[in-house]
């Protein structure tokens, strides 16, 4: 036979916090929600004056579907377009595969990817141009060998603009859907 033996009770689930005054309670749950509060703001992103310029400019001249390649979710915010980075798939395999794209991709593959994907637009901002050998893809950056090879390829032409440290690159119209202007078939085509 069991004895149950009774726990004194200071033991009890919640005698701690019961036997607290009323007042350090209430400090506690405040001190909790500022010391949430205050991480949450900590991680908020600070953007730049291009990234502010050259988001307005993606508010305001683009459709509202538009896709836009950037590393980090605050377009989506700030420009209320959608992004594509991590969840850049393969046309053919449907898997997710930045590295590849970015580093190994020819412009061919690269341009089936795009138009898979429906990104209209590439935004690379100089802070996240990745250099040494740390450098990762999946952390959300772009190696500088795709960056240098942006303006040689034939289905981008880069967007002015006053947005300093920001550089935009839009998929010409001709190339946006197979058969456009730019291949034998069609003539452009919007996404």
């Amino acid at each position: 036979m069991h004895e149950q033996t009774q726990r004194p009770e200071s033991l009890q689930p919640g005698a701690a916090a019961e036997s607290w005054p009323a007042g350090w309670k209430w400090a506690l749950a405040a001190f909790a929600h500022l010391g949430v509060t205050a991480w949450f703001v900590s991680r908020a992103r600070h953007l730049s004056p291009g990234q502010e310029a050259v988001f307005a400019y993606l508010g305001a001249h683009t459709p509202e579907g538009t896709r836009v390649m950037y590393p980090g979710e605050v377009i989506l915010a700030e420009a209320h377009r959608p992004v594509v980075w991590n969840h850049l798939t393969d046309p053919e395999t449907r898997e997710a595969f930045m590295p590849l794209f970015l580093t190994q991709y020819g412009p061919e593959k690269m341009l089936a990817v795009l138009r898979a994907n429906r990104v209209g637009y590439i935004c690379v901002k100089e802070s996240r141009i990745l250099s040494g050998p740390l450098a990762k893809t999946e952390r959300g950056g772009y190696p500088p060998a795709f960056v240098r090879r942006l303006p040689t390829l034939p289905f981008l032409e880069e967007v002015r603009g006053d947005w300093p440290g920001v550089a935009l690159w839009k998929v010409k119209e001709e190339f946006v859907r197979p058969g456009g202007a730019g291949e034998p078939g069609r003539s452009g085509a919007s996404l």
